[in-house]
């Protein structure tokens, strides 16, 4: 049973580990979408936006943004 609750443990500090980093990778994906929105470029803002969406689905400042787009 310790074994068990030691690799539960882990497991739930590895996946907070990864949710962090994925939350990191997506918020420069949506600061990259802005600059391209604002250079004009839509169709890459919309690209660079729904990448930042497929990271972190929870932050509806990526879907507010991708919708501006389009």
């Amino acid at each position: 049973l310790e074994d068990f609750m030691k690799a539960v443990s882990y497991d739930a500090k590895a996946r907070a580990s990864e949710r962090k980093q994925r939350e990191a990778v997506a918020l420069q994906l949506k600061e990259k979408g802005n600059l391209a929105f604002k250079q004009q470029k839509y169709e890459e803002a919309v690209k660079l936006y729904t990448q930042a969406l497929n990271q972190d689905r929870t932050n509806t400042a990526f879907y507010t943004n991708r919708a501006q787009v389009i």
